[in-house]
């Protein structure tokens, strides 16, 4: 059985564990059910996508009467890209602001929390302030390496394939312009 972790992010919960190799996962139900999306629906996208199926874990634990529950979670590197193809349009109203921070910020809150680090401090407004002098940072270049790997993979008629695109390009442009910062 895997410890389970009730980690706070901005007056929410969320689920959360290692698996093997350190690798952090997180309750994919009790984020859904956080922004308001459809679980029964979500749990079969992230089980019959070529992209997800192969970052999915399921733990084990004890609820609160004692009996085992299984949990269905996601390897956290893979969680902006399953956020990034949730529609903000199509979310309740009161839920948006709440995506957009789940988006931006959910990540790298869990990396921190099991990895005792700082979380990286995050851009709210427009697009992210680069940072200038160090170069990237290593979770840049991490989710980058990430990107372009699961981009290999993707078909066109993937419905992946745009936001998996946009976030590379995002992030290609981002790192190009950090490294003339610091050359400048």
């Amino acid at each position: 059985m895997n410890e389970l972790a009730v980690v706070p992010f901005h007056g929410y919960e969320l689920q959360s564990w290692k698996g093997e190799n350190d690798t952090v996962y997180v309750g994919m139900r009790h984020v859904c059910k956080t922004l308001g999306l459809d679980w029964a629906g979500q749990s079969v996208k992230l089980q019959k996508s070529k992209l997800f199926k192969d970052f999915i874990h399921r733990c084990d634990h004890r609820n609160s009467v004692g009996a085992v529950q299984s949990i269905i979670g996601l390897d956290v590197g893979m969680l902006p890209m399953f956020l990034a193809g949730v529609n903000c349009a199509k979310v309740a109203p009161a839920v948006r602001e709440t995506l957009l921070v789940f988006q931006r910020e959910c990540a790298d809150v869990l990396k921190a929390y099991w990895f005792h680090q700082a979380p990286l401090p995050v851009a709210h407004k427009a697009a992210p302030v680069p940072i200038v002098g160090g170069g990237p940072s290593r979770s840049r270049l991490e989710r980058l390496e990430l990107l372009e790997r699961v981009r290999v993979f993707l078909k066109e008629d993937d419905q992946y394939t745009e936001p998996v695109s946009k976030a590379f390009s995002a992030m290609a442009r981002g790192l190009v312009f950090q490294e003339f910062q610091r050359v400048a």
